[in-house]
């Protein structure tokens, strides 16, 4: 669940204009790799899951 929160607060940001490696960054990610791993791992869920969005 916090996880979860945690990365549609990065999809927040990535909407809102801010630059991958930035928001890796601040999220504590080696790697802006990782950063995109974490909210592609989400996006099926929020295309298959109305109540998601």
């Amino acid at each position: 669940m916090i996880i979860e929160i945690l990365v549609v607060a990065k999809e927040n940001l990535l909407e809102k204009g801010m630059n991958i490696h930035e928001v890796a960054n601040q999220a504590g990610h080696a790697s802006a790799q990782t950063t995109m791993l974490y909210i592609n791992a989400r996006k099926p869920i929020k295309e298959n899951n109305p109540s998601a969005h």
